[in-house]
């Protein structure tokens, strides 16, 4: 078993860490280690069991009727390494045990004894067997170090886990720091002893690696590193799995896993569907939404029937019930590709110098009623879903696309944020409440920014006879959003768009054929000030109308400061600027803006923004006690702050709707522990939604390379290690591991001189001595393998 698994550990560039029975002392089998004679290339697709966790009362499967094994205990070889599949014999069984979990009366006495602490578990996708949960006391994070220290927890289950002792703890950065210093490095270490809450999802997207018709079983090996490999009866399935093997082998399968018992070395559970060939990139994203969870629930006939009782006409009875803004020169400003119109601005002047700015948001509350279907089903998706080339909606299309978008040149309802300035740009006079609009233009953010560098003959969808109009107001608010952001520079926040976005050109096909960075641009930010002015504006209104359930955007801080005062030590003479006051987000903003214009400048953002606690959504419980709750916005520099203004795509942002719109009427809302649960679920979905659209990006890239064969770039170092180069590509802002060789290759022949090593690194790259933050000169090879036909290296170029 640790055979296989070293060799796999090391074809993926992983250095599995096994652990001891000194470590471990319910442990009590020794732990044998076997010198493994390594092949000089890595197939990139061979690796070994990553562990994982279902639900610890599944049904598990006994030993008798799975494992049918080798009596004698003797290693067998592994996946493809020699019989033919039906020959195969799967080991089952590990040489040493996993921990079997607590029993929950043993939980209750040591959380309540404080020797268990609880917390939300995360495992590196780079080293599966490296776990980590947020201290709750601050600093770094806890990491689990090893397989049975994961003890077949699954990335995102809620674990109980205990510290090990001070001894066993890790030491950060400079292992020769003084004393003092070290002590300030320490990283704790634990174990899980048990599922406290496992994750939803419990799906994995598979490939069949072999059979075993002698014990009935088929070994299916996940995508994912972080997910278990998964056996299961051969009599549940399909006879093509032994017919047609090979060609079973390029097929990806939706896999649901059900059990790992402490003493199996694999996952056991059920074929849920055979999704399609590998490397279709169909195919490939519908197993990205399966395995986060993130498959639309279908629109239903009653949801059909809720959407069909609207009209887009406004009554006379209704308008009564609105403030009537149909006559004003109200644009909306979106993506080009957007298709849906969450917001709507105006400006225009008033009498004694003074001047009015509209933010207008799509009523999403009137169409959209509490318990309804339509509402039930947006409460469990929580995010519209975006992905490269298309967008799941949260509400049906009737309403995401016509009805509630602020759509130019028709009748919408809106809730609307009206702010009055003075000569001196200052607000003197707000105003909230429910209004009706009629937009007179719609503009691309390229249109926009044209229109503000005086282009001639920019064409956008416009009412007739309202161009100029439209043109005067985008001028007036560009000049008072370009005030406003300069007025919170000097108060300080934290620009932190670091992450990369990229777009694709697609042939008919649907292929990739280019791909760039979409860039940011001057209306971009316009609009981003408007709705930032209206999301803090809401906030204070709904600290004081519901002070027991408003609902919050917050965002704490900063967790690792010491990882990323670490990460920074190698630029030269940055790290003297290193805030002392890790509180004051205008020391940070001025620190970063050191590195604006470099090639390094991405890499550090995208370190500080890992390093800081992750934004959430903050309301009070339904314990009367709890009095006090951290709810600023750490990053924007804002006590209060909510989100408003997207309530056709999140549905946080329309239970704040609902608050605001019951505050206006006088109803105040209870402390809630059920609205406590829905923050908690939009949070979880939110990490869910933003994974399944990186992976859906990376997947059209891998699409691109694979298009392009070979793709060049330059890239900056931003980790060192003694195998490999973490890299962050500069024109792509992809980040990607390049293997080293430590142990020199054989002396190349002239004929060889100008060739790679066999990990793709060149011969003289291989002796050179790499530093963070070094450029280098990187390029992306398709290589495909027969499971994954989008296979991609990231090498040093020659």
């Amino acid at each position: 078993m640790y055979q296989r698994l070293a060799v796999s550990a090391f074809r993926q560039g992983h250095f599995l860490r096994f652990c001891s029975t000194s470590n471990y002392p319910d442990l009590s089998l020794p732990v044998k280690r076997r010198q493994v004679r390594v092949p000089e290339r890595h197939p990139s697709t061979s690796r070994g069991a990553a562990p994982g966790q279902p639900s610890p009362n599944a049904g598990h499967v006994s030993p008798q009727n799975v494992r049918t094994g080798n009596a004698a205990g003797q290693q067998v070889p592994a996946a493809g390494l020699g019989s033919a599949p039906s020959k195969m014999h799967i080991n089952l069984k590990l040489p040493v045990a996993f921990t079997p979990y607590l029993e929950k009366v043993e939980v209750e006495e040591g959380l309540a004894a404080g020797t268990l602490s609880v917390g939300k578990f995360r495992v590196n996708r780079k080293q599966y067997q490296q776990g980590f949960v947020s201290d709750p006391s601050g600093g770094m994070d806890i990491v689990f170090m090893g397989i049975y220290a994961r003890n077949r927890a699954f990335d995102g289950d809620e674990v109980v886990y205990q510290l090990e002792s001070r001894s066993k703890w890790r030491v950060h950065g400079d292992v020769h720091a003084d004393v003092a210093d070290a002590n300030l490095r320490l990283q704790k270490s634990a174990v899980v002893v048990a599922i406290h809450k496992p994750i939803a999802t419990r799906l994995a997207t598979c490939q069949v690696k072999l059979y075993s018709t002698d014990q009935g079983l088929v070994l299916f090996s996940p995508r994912d590193s972080r997910k278990p490999r998964v056996v299961i009866p051969l009599d549940s399935l399909s006879s093509d799995i032994t017919s047609k093997f090979q060609e079973m082998k390029k097929k990806l399968f939706s896999v649901k896993i059900k059990d790992w018992h402490h003493e199996d070395a694999f996952a056991t559970g059920v074929l849920e569907e055979v999704l399609g060939d590998a490397g279709v990139i169909a195919v490939e994203e519908q197993a990205i939404l399966l395995e986060e969870g993130m498959v639309p629930e279908p629109i239903s006939e009653e949801m059909r029937a809720e959407v069909s009782a609207f009209t887009e006409k406004l009554s006379d009875d209704e308008l009564t019930m609105r403030r009537d803004l149909r006559s004003l020169t109200v644009l909306a400003i979106d993506p080009a590709d957007s298709r849906d119109a969450d917001d709507a601005v105006h400006w225009r002047p008033l009498a004694g110098k003074k001047y009015e700015v509209g933010v207008h948001i799509a009523d999403v509350s009137y169409y959209v009623q509490p318990g309804s279907h339509i509402d039930r089903r947006a409460a469990k998706q929580c995010f519209t879903q975006y992905l490269t080339t298309r967008a799941l909606h949260m509400l049906p299309d009737e309403l995401s696309e016509s009805l509630c978008s602020l759509l130019h040149g028709v009748d919408r309802r809106s809730v609307s944020c009206i702010f009055t300035f003075n000569e001196n740009d200052q607000i003197v006079d707000t105003w909230i409440g429910r209004t009706a609009i009629h937009s007179k233009a719609k503009l691309s953010y390229n249109q926009a920014d044209l229109l503000l560098l005086s282009e001639e003959n920019v064409q956008f969808s416009c009412v007739h006879g309202y161009e100029k109009d439209i043109v005067k107001s985008l001028f007036a608010l560009d000049r008072i959003t370009k005030r406003m952001r300069v007025e919170r520079s000097q108060s300080g926040f934290l620009a932190l768009g670091c992450r990369t976005e990229l777009a694709f050109n697609l042939d008919d096909d649907g292929t990739p054929i280019e791909c760039f960075v979409k860039e940011g641009c001057s209306t971009g930010k316009l609009i981003e000030e408007l709705m930032l002015l209206a999301n803090h504006t809401v906030a204070e209104v709904l600290n004081v109308k519901q002070p027991d359930a408003a609902l919050f955007r917050s965002q704490s801080g900063m967790l690792k400061v010491e990882r990323f005062q670490e990460f920074c030590k190698t630029l030269d003479g940055q790290t003297s600027s290193f805030p002392e006051n890790h509180n004051c987000v205008k020391s940070w903003g001025t620190f970063l803006s050191q590195f604006d214009g470099t090639p390094q400048e991405r890499v550090v953002r995208t370190m500080f923004v890992r390093s800081m606690a992750a934004a959430g959504y903050s309301t009070y419980s339904g314990n009367a006690e709890e009095e006090t709750m951290d709810v600023r916005h750490f990053a924007l520099n804002k006590p209060l702050y909510t989100h408003f203004t997207s309530p056709i795509r999140r549905y946080p942002d329309l239970i704040v709707h609902r608050q605001l719109l019951d505050s206006l009427e006088g109803k105040r809302w209870p402390r809630s522990d059920a609205l406590v649960a829905q923050a908690d679920h939009c949070e979880a979905q939110e990490r869910l939604a933003d994974s399944a659209g990186q992976k859906s990006n990376e997947l059209f890239f891998s699409a691109f390379v694979r298009h392009k064969k070979v793709v060049h770039d330059k890239a900056v170092v931003s980790h060192v290690q003694d195998s490999k180069l973490e890299v962050m590509s500069i024109e792509f802002g992809v980040f990607q591991d390049i293997l080293l060789w430590r142990k020199q290759p054989p002396r190349p022949t002239p004929e060889e001189a100008s060739a790679t090593t066999t990990t793709g690194v060149p011969v003289e790259a291989a002796r050179h001595t790499f530093q963070r933050f070094e450029v280098v000169d990187i390029c992306f090879r398709h290589e495909p393998t027969a499971s994954n036909p989008l296979m991609y290296v990231t090498q040093l170029a020659d």
